[in-house]
């Protein structure tokens, strides 16, 4: 089963990130962390490696726990009950190869990593965040030639907009102005 959550950075004009979770990487990591939403909490950077202090959140680590890990893998550290986002290498990667601390149970990936960036240049140890499930919304009524092809919507018009953009081919502008024609409802920004 897979899972959309939201990180919300309130200190930062509230950017968020989305992060898909996958029980099939770490089922038992997986369960625990959406037994614990939502969590508030600050996190820190270390190198391109954004990490949560401690959290309540407690598992050991799995039988595939690992310190080489991939860009956009988002990963639970068992030694320091954390949540890690890896945007790219840590101070002690080498080789082009991203390290972790210690080993990590990998549980998914950054959706967009658009703003990468913005959110690694905002961000300084102690920053806040809200890390919490997305409500998944009612089947909506999808029209014309894209009748019957996207079930469901996530709550937040990212994820929407990224599935729009994927699914389309289609730059940004264009997405947003498709889904405000057909859904003049929901407020997606700009």
């Amino acid at each position: 089963m897979k899972k959309i959550i939201d990180i919300a950075f309130p200190d930062l004009d509230d950017k968020n990130v989305r992060i898909e979770l996958d029980d099939a990487l770490s089922p038992k990591t997986f369960k625990a962390i959406l037994e614990n939403l939502p969590i508030e909490i600050s996190v820190n950077k270390w190198g391109e490696e954004l990490y949560t202090d401690r959290t309540t959140i407690a598992v050991e680590q799995e039988d595939n726990a690992k310190t080489e890990v991939n860009e956009l893998d988002v990963a639970y550290w068992p030694e320091g009950n954390a949540l890690c986002l890896f945007y790219g290498p840590t101070p002690i990667s080498k080789n082009g190869k991203i390290l972790a601390y210690s080993p990590v149970n990998i549980i998914g990936k950054i959706v967009d990593s658009s703003n990468k960036e913005e959110i690694l240049n905002l961000i300084k140890d102690g920053t806040k965040v809200i890390i919490r499930e997305l409500p998944l919304l009612s089947k909506l009524d999808v029209v014309g030639p894209f009748a019957g092809q996207l079930p469901y919507v996530f709550a937040g018009s990212t994820i929407v907009l990224y599935i729009l953009h994927n699914w389309l081919d289609r730059d940004s502008k264009s997405c947003q102005k498709w889904f405000t024609n057909h859904w003049p409802h929901c407020d997606i920004g700009s």
